[in-house]
């Protein structure tokens, strides 16, 4: 079965997107953000800030990665969203740690409130596996790193290899199922953004050589 990116249902969801930097999970995270009525980012790294003329988008920026989100999540809990989004999780979330219970409560909380909960993490490994491993869809984008082939390989058997063939920018969806379905780039528009994800897509595949050969 093919799916439309737009036809999959997010509501009351855990979604996790993985990918390294430049890879495209940024882009698809905003196509995701578009789609919907009302959302709350956490944005470390600032980089939504197209969305600050939106007013059904609301984008906070952490002073630091130790800040404490319980009194900002208490003021969302008000807002009527459908859509939660934490960039960079593993900032505040990192595998090694116990902390940031607000923000797995929070998730809990999207679930039973039909808002979807979105994840977005450079690798697997990096970040608590609640985020990951409970998550019902996950967006994952090319990556060959020893580590992250063993955690592809426990979701699906045959996925490695298929996320290893990946295009730059081209990315799979794991559905709930755990099937999965590779998507085509999240299309973005001008020249210069075209231009530069070329060169992106360029420095990427030379990454990936030079990864590849330390896990080999």
């Amino acid at each position: 079965m093919t799916h439309k990116l737009g036809a999959i249902d997010l509501r009351g969801k855990r979604v996790a997107i993985i990918g390294l930097q430049g890879s495209g999970k940024t882009e698809l995270a905003k196509h995701l953000i578009r789609q919907h009525r009302s959302v709350f980012i956490i944005d470390p790294m600032d980089e939504y800030d197209c969305f600050d003329s939106l007013k059904s988008v609301v984008r906070f920026v952490p002073p630091n990665d130790d800040f404490d989100f319980s009194q900002v999540f208490d003021k969302i809990k008000s807002y009527e969203i459908d859509m939660m989004v934490v960039d960079e999780i593993s900032r505040f979330c990192p595998s090694r740690a116990r902390g940031a219970k607000p923000i797995r409560d929070f998730a809990d909380i999207c679930r039973h409130s039909n808002t979807a909960f979105v994840a977005i993490a450079r690798r697997p490994g990096q970040v608590q596996t609640d985020f990951t491993e409970l998550a019902h869809f996950i967006f994952v984008f090319r990556m060959r790193g020893k580590n992250d082939s063993i955690w592809l390989a426990n979701q699906v058997a045959d996925l490695p290899a298929a996320v290893h063939r990946l295009k730059p920018f081209h990315f799979i969806c794991i559905f709930p199922d755990r099937t999965f379905e590779e998507f085509e780039p999240i299309p973005i528009g001008g020249k210069d953004v075209k231009r530069r994800r070329a060169k992106k897509a360029k420095s990427k595949d030379s990454q990936d050589r030079t990864e590849a050969g330390k896990s080999a």
